[in-house]
């Protein structure tokens, strides 16, 4: 029976028909085209455009149904499933003054964002953007219910509802990215270059991602390759005023026939940052330098993606309260910290029939070293090599209606030390994981439900050092079995959601055996070999109610967390620094996210947003637990113009930044003061046949403001974030149809 699949299976392979299919997309109330909109296939990662009747063609695909997704200004973004066999189709998109987000792909199915049952945040870089933040984490943090732990203007660490470090998992080129995050005093090993759009998770997502997802996922989406038979190329440049900062990035997209390939590489450096009060930050400087490039197949019903990057990062240790004028040196001092990580994916997508076969085999190195004199005699040297894999199998729906998708994911990873000292020691992590996920609909219900078992093995080395063991060897397992329920109901213009989900996280090594003074947080960390996994339970809400002209939405959660592992100081001193020991308590966590986006009606040209973030975090004793966010108000008013044929000024914004006094604060830690943040900048556009540019300018900081953000890692030595701060960036786009 096994072999008779097999066959079947190989023949429908070789013989499959190659579709060609021209369709049309029209408005919905006057059947009249809709020119120049934007086509894309998200399982292919390739798009073209409707021409000047609202027709585009398909083209050499022999899958006999695609998922498409067409978006317009003006409309709502239509995602649907297509048949290849029909002829003469014609698809319609309906009017909205309100942009949705397109398809999701951090989870399976492919679904519109506000259409899962999870809670997700679905941005594009280029709206994320439109501030002009100076790195990656600074952009993800203007999402609704995400800030970030911050040193300095350099490093920024994801917050997602109170939850930070290894219990974020993050995903960029298809795989997780492992950079030794359980560290302070670095960011997430990913920038900009080559990113078209982030997705955020936010509450449990174990039963798709395993262990470490505690809090939720950002998952990175690549940038698509250039439209069908087209090249395309790009140059920008930024320059920021207050620290010096320049930025230079470029990009090349080629699609010819079957094959795409793109490239995209980046330099950034700064020099020491400007307080307020004019004074630089002595050694706050940083720079980094990237590369990513990315080559994709499609032969009938095959589809394979291998991808590379590449990203070094030295930041320079802010070690006292040391502040001085005219900041003109942009060569790091020490003590410093050098970053490199190297990752490379490798997707293949197997059509048969109507299901769907997924593998993604991941391999990543990142080195870590910490200097305080010369980089050749490092004093912390850590590599850490991870191996990953993810399968996933999607069957066809079964009775128009219900489908099942199962899968399963492993990791091996091992972290070699080479450095004069040692924080945590060589050891080796295993994964393992299988799951099952459900979809069914059901008139205006849609619901989706899973399970997940887990496993993870943690093995160590013994270290004596100075005739005493400094870390014990260590082999521990641990186990988990994980679910989600959820359902979505939408009626006219309203959507409610409701899901309850588990998830779970294994103690990591650095929580299980560190064992030394951290330099660059100055503090001894010891770790704890009784920790067990945190388990998580979350139950999250959500309204949304939607017009033409208004989207307004509501987001309550409620996270209850067993075991939750976090740092306390103990009070005593060691090596000449405070002692922090990892220990256990049961944790609660509740607040949620309320947003609005009105585009009046009539007044076509103007957007007004806002959103809150709140969120409460305690113990079961009723104690605040450390770096909780405070609460924050983000308010934006737009300005857009018609577009023009030469040169158009596309907008003007001014944004509002309000955040609330936090005094709920751990033992051990100081209450922060309220702060407001007003930033202005505006979008122009230089259009010429075949080139364009793009032109931004604006101010940070308007107000030149004083402030320390509670999740500010120089909130110890009393250090301001950024004064006042202008910038101007340019970028030059170029197509050229092949």
């Amino acid at each position: 029976m096994l072999q008779k699949i097999l066959i079947t299976s190989l023949l429908v392979l070789i013989f499959s028909n190659t579709f060609s299919q021209s369709i049309k997309v029209v408005d919905t109330n006057n059947n009249k085209p809709i020119s120049f909109a934007d086509v894309y296939f998200p399982d292919l990662n390739i798009g073209t455009t409707t021409d000047k009747d609202g027709m585009f063609t398909i083209n050499n695909i022999s899958l006999e149904r695609i998922k498409i997704q067409i978006s317009f200004i003006g409309y709502k973004t239509l995602s649907t499933v297509i048949s290849l066999k029909e002829k003469n189709i014609v698809l319609k998109l309906e009017t909205s003054h309100i942009a949705l987000q397109g398809v999701v792909v951090s989870v399976p199915g492919g679904k519109l964002e506000n259409e899962n049952v999870i809670a997700i945040e679905n941005r594009k870089l280029k709206e994320l953007y439109t501030s002009s933040p100076t790195n990656l984490s600074s952009a993800i943090a203007e999402m609704p219910g995400v800030e970030q732990i911050t040193v300095g203007a350099s490093v920024g660490k994801p917050v997602i509802r109170g939850l930070s470090g290894n219990r974020i998992l993050t995903y960029a080129l298809g795989i997780r990215v492992e950079n030794q995050q359980w560290g302070g005093n670095h960011g997430m090993g990913v920038n900009d270059i080559g990113i078209e759009s982030v997705e955020v998770i936010k509450g449990p997502a174990s039963l798709l991602y395993g262990s470490d997802a505690l809090a939720g996922i950002i998952y990175f989406v690549d940038s698509r390759y250039a439209k069908q038979n087209t090249a395309e190329g790009s140059i920008e440049t930024k320059y920021f005023s207050n620290n010096n900062q320049l930025q230079t990035n470029f990009g090349v997209k080629i699609n010819k026939e079957k094959f795409s390939f793109n490239v995209f590489g980046g330099m950034n450096s700064a020099t020491d940052y400007a307080l307020p009060n004019g004074e630089n930050v002595f050694n706050s400087r940083y720079k980094d330098k990237s590369i990513k490039m990315s080559l994709g197949y499609v032969n009938k019903n095959w589809l394979s993606n291998l991808r590379y990057s590449y990203l070094e990062n030295d930041y320079g240790i802010v070690a006292k309260d040391s502040t001085y004028t005219s900041s003109k040196e942009r060569n790091i001092e020490v003590p410093f910290v050098n970053l490199t990580n190297n990752r490379l994916s490798f997707e293949n997508t197997l059509f048969v029939g109507e299901s769907k076969f997924n593998m993604i085999l991941g391999y990543s190195n990142d080195v870590r070293k910490a200097v305080k004199i010369d980089i050749a005699t490092p004093n912390i040297n850590m590599e850490l090599e991870t191996f990953t894999y993810n399968l996933k199998w999607y069957s066809p729906e079964i009775t128009n209606n219900f489908s099942v998708i199962f899968g399963s994911q492993g990791m091996h990873q091992t972290n070699e030390n080479s450095g004069l000292g040692m924080v945590i020691p060589n050891s080796a992590t295993k994964d393992i994981g299988v799951f099952s996920l459900l979809n069914y609909s059901l008139g205006n219900f849609n619901i989706q439900g899973g399970i997940r078992g887990d496993y993870r093995q943690i093995d160590s080395e013994e270290k004596i050092m100075g005739g005493n063991i400094k870390f014990p060897k260590l082999n521990t397992e641990y186990t988990s079995i994980n679910y989600s329920l959820g359902t979505v109901y939408k009626q006219n213009n309203i959507k409610l959601r409701a899901n309850i989900s588990s998830g779970f996280r294994a103690p990591n090594s650095a929580e299980l055996l560190s064992n030394g003074i951290l330099g660059s947080v100055n503090r001894y960390i010891k770790g704890n070999s009784n920790l067990v996994s945190e388990q998580s339970n979350q139950i999250d809400f959500s309204f949304n109610y939607t017009t033409e002209h208004v989207n307004f939405s509501v987001n309550p959660f409620y996270n209850k967390i067993n075991n939750y592992i976090f740092l306390a100081p103990t009070g005593d001193q060691q090596g000449g620094a405070p002692v922090y020991e990892y220990t256990q308590k049961d944790a609660n966590l509740y607040g949620g996210e309320i947003g609005i986006h009105i585009h009046p009606h009539g007044l076509h040209w103007l957007h007004i947003r806002s959103d809150v973030s709140t969120v409460f975090a305690e113990d079961n004793q009723g104690e605040p637990l450390p770096l909780i966010p405070a609460t924050r108000f983000n308010n934006t008013l737009k300005v857009q113009f018609k577009q023009k044929e030469n040169f158009t000024v596309k907008s003007i914004f001014v944004q509002d930044v309000y955040k609330l006094n936090q005094n709920r604060v751990g033992q051990f830690e100081t209450e922060s003061e309220s702060y407001n943040l007003v930033n202005i900048g505006t979008n122009m556009e230089v259009k010429t046949k075949s080139i364009t540019f793009d032109i931004d300018a604006g101010v940070k900081n308007l107000l030149n403001t004083e402030y320390i953000d509670h999740l500010s890692k120089l909130k110890e030595l009393d250090l301001s974030a950024q004064g006042i701060n202008f910038y101007i960036g340019v970028k030059f786009n170029i197509k050229y149809k092949m």
